[in-house]
Order: C-alpha cells, then structure tokens, then sequence
C-alpha cells in the first residue's frame, strides 16, 4: 500500500545529522521488508547527508510537502511523511531542556518506529518489550563519498589535535553565555600548549603570532558544497573536540569518535542540552 518513504526537515544542517543513525535503521529494516522509495526533503545542501542511500528533494525554493512542522508522522495516499525535526517532538522534552539531546532523540524514534508499526504493518520491533538503543542512532559516516584528501595530507605530520568547532551557534545554544568564536581561548591554549595542534572550524584573525592554530577554511579550501562532513572525518583523529552542539561539532558524533579514547567538551547555556547529556553512565 506504502511505496514512498519522505523524511522532512526544515530546519538547519545539525537538525539533519541528529537523526541520521535512526533513519539508517529504519531504511535497512524497511527493506527487508517490501520495495520503498526513500526521500529525504529539506532545505540544505544534497551533499550533508550524501551517504545515505536515499534521494534528495529541495525545499528551498518551493515548498510543496503536505506535511507540516507540527506534524510527526503524516499520511497521504501511497506516501508516509516523517518529521525529523526535534522541535515536533518537544512533548519529550525534559523540563530543563530548551535543545535535544540523544536521550530525548531516542524517545522520539521509538515513537516514530512504533507509530510506523501501526500505520504500516511492517515489523520494526521483534516484541513489545523491545527498545531502541541511545546507541543505535549514532551514526557511522562513509568517509568515501566525501572530499577527504585534504585532511589525509594535513595530518600526515600532525599529532595531539584538538578541534574546536568555534563557529555561531544556529539555534540559540549559548544564548546566554554569549561565548562567540572563542579567540581568546583559542590563542592562550595554543601559546601555552606548543605541542598541541588547535584546529578551528571558524575563522579569526590572530592576534598574537602562534604556529599550532590551523583553520579548517584552509585545510577544505578547494572542497566544494561544505565541508562539515571534511571536517567531522578529520575528527576522528583528534584527541579533544570542542562545540556548541551545533553543526561540525554535531556532525562529529559518530560511532568511531564514540568507541575510542576521545573526548567531547560540549558548551552550552544548560547541561540537559548537551546532545551527549546522560549517554555515559
């Protein structure tokens, strides 16, 4: 009866990756199941999600979905459209939390997949007792179908890389705290740490003349479409990584990073809205 699979996300490059490891499942679930067609609409650039094995339908310019963003699961004809943005889904939200983290995404995908079980008849859980892993929506990436050239060549004389993903935050995480692109704390770890290599994912001028701050502007500079998944592969050879839960830092949460000694410092106006917030016991 269901032919056609559109995953829909309005919102921003981050809001995309959040729910990457799920969609992934379900894809790979949905399969073994019947013939589906996988869409995936939104507003960004094909090239953020291009390992996926689904097609990329824009809606920059001309927004025709049925669905809206207060929809989570909607029904039309031959189509099932599911909302991926977590701002739909804010009724599992803790009372803390203004931003998702991956506790709250698992909620919502074990809503998602169950919704899909009813609506669909397909058999996505092997009994009621059964639950989605936090674990099982984080993400692997296929470094091979992204430009990664150019940060093979930077770390072939590199060690003790620390990134810090130090750009503008596009959903109001550091409101508050009003941190913006870290220069300063950037150029005193790097004076003082000279045996430390500090790449930033935004750039700044200098002030003070330091050799072990790099810019990943320069590192993808001839990368065309963005470089957020250039810039989450070269994280996984860094020892430290540094965001706002936002964009590259987002982007970096893939299971290689997750499953070896590497540790994430996340900065943010609350805890609860740490995208990592209660995932280590």
């Amino acid at each position: 009866m269901y032919k056609n699979i559109v995953f829909y996300n309005r919102w921003q490059n981050g809001d995309l990756f959040l729910s990457k490891g799920y969609m992934s499942r379900l894809m790979s679930d949905l399969r073994k199941q019947g013939s589906f067609n996988f869409y995936f609409a939104h507003k960004n650039n094909p090239k953020q999600l291009s390992d996926l094995d689904l097609q990329f339908v824009s809606i920059r310019e001309y927004d025709t979905l049925p669905a809206a963003d207060h929809h989570t699961v909607f029904v039309q004809n031959e189509t099932v459209y599911i909302n991926t943005w977590v701002g739909a889904y804010r009724g599992f939200f803790s009372a803390t939390q203004e931003h998702a983290n991956i506790s709250m995404i698992n909620v919502m995908w074990f809503s998602i997949f169950y919704t899909l079980q009813t609506i669909m008849g397909v058999k996505l859980f092997r009994d009621y007792q059964e639950r989605l892993s936090p674990f099982d929506g984080i993400p692997t990436t296929d470094w091979n179908k992204f430009d990664i050239a150019p940060a093979k060549a930077f770390l072939k004389d590199k060690k003790n890389l620390v990134l810090f993903c130090n750009g503008y935050s596009m959903s109001g995480q550091t409101t508050y705290s009003n941190i913006h692109l870290m220069e300063g704390t950037v150029q005193a770890l790097a004076k003082y740490n000279p045996n430390h290599n500090f790449v930033c994912s935004h750039k700044f001028n200098l002030t003070e003349k330091v050799d072990n701050v790099f810019f990943t502007d320069d590192i993808f500079a001839n990368v065309t479409g963005g470089d957020i998944n250039e810039i989450a592969y070269l994280s996984t050879f860094c020892d430290v990584i540094i965001g706002k839960s936002s964009g590259p830092h987002i982007y970096c949460h893939v299971k290689e990073n997750l499953s070896r000694n590497c540790a994430f410092f996340t900065i943010s106006d609350r805890q609860s809205d740490d995208y990592l917030y209660n995932f280590y016991d």
